[in-house]
């Protein structure tokens, strides 16, 4: 560990026991469902166990990446929200089938589902992580009163993947900004699974990490879900696109958040067009779902 990697894990393992944050990243990892849930309050407040504690907390929750992490879930949100309804106002009474990898807590399809209304009778969701109490838990707050079916699943095993379950929208958030620069080949092998579930016309929506204000200091200083020192890595649009590409997706179009961090990405198998597409990229229409 570098020096000021040291000095720095002195420093947060004297504040670190008082934050609510930092112990929460200690304790589940950096990127896991519990720090997610965490850092994506609409209004971050501070908790923390004495003074030093919520000083530290309140650090920890302005640090810059959670700002554009907590822009790309509105992203993500705003996205799903106008392709649902947009494929409801063409086929009213079809069903409309979303699968969520690595879904974690997912609040945000429950905001959008909210947000739909009578609309969301006709959309089936299937959650599917590793762990699922964490999804579940959300599920019974929302009263059970949506279509959601929570699966226990590792998205990078292909005997996970069922064959015979085809989706019309697949949604994959966060998981590959966790994968340092020498993991390309599982982004590119969860793309080639994810193509073999998807029906006609369906359209995969995903994130990635473009930007990060230090993914060095932050690799040394904490875990990722599984114990393991994080190992984060930045990718530029032109990595995305030839893996893309290596795999048969097409970028329809994206959205990211103000700093560059965190693109969201619309694609699609060959040449899937959506005659809606303006109205989902425009920012300045832009609905922000509470």
């Amino acid at each position: 560990m570098s020096l000021r990697g040291s000095i720095y894990k002195l420093i947060m393992n004297i504040a670190g026991k008082s934050s609510h944050g930092i112990e929460i990243a200690q304790t589940y990892g950096l990127n896991s469902a519990e720090m997610m849930e965490y850092i994506y309050r609409r209004v971050p407040t501070p908790v923390g166990k004495n003074i030093l504690g919520y000083w530290a907390d309140s650090i920890f929750l302005n640090f810059p990446t959670w700002k554009s992490l907590r822009q790309r879930k509105q992203n993500l949100q705003h996205i799903l929200y106008y392709i649902i309804k947009g494929r409801l106002e063409r086929e009213p009474e079809k069903e409309i089938k979303i699968l969520d990898l690595a879904s974690g807590y997912s609040q945000y399809i429950f905001t959008v589902l909210n947000k739909l209304g009578d609309k969301a009778s006709k959309v089936y969701v299937e959650m599917r992580d590793k762990n699922i109490v964490c999804g579940e838990h959300i599920n019974n707050a929302n009263k059970n009163k949506y279509n959601v079916k929570y699966v226990k699943a590792d998205i990078l095993k292909e005997e996970d993947y069922d064959l015979s379950n085809t989706f019309d929208i697949i949604i994959l958030a966060g998981f590959f900004d966790s994968l340092g620069m020498g993991e390309a080949n599982k982004i590119e092998h969860t793309m080639n699974l994810v193509k073999k579930i998807m029906n006609i016309g369906a359209l995969f929506i995903f994130s990635y990490q473009a930007l990060h204000v230090d993914t060095a200091l932050v690799n040394e200083l904490f875990n990722d879900t599984y114990g393991v020192p994080l190992s984060m890595g930045e990718r530029t649009g032109i990595d995305i696109k030839f893996l893309m590409k290596e795999t048969g997706f097409n970028n329809i179009g994206q959205i990211q958040d103000s700093d560059g961090c965190y693109p969201v990405v619309i694609s699609a198998q060959t040449d899937t067009v959506i005659d809606y597409i303006d109205k989902i990229l425009a920012m300045d229409n832009k609905q922000q779902l509470k």
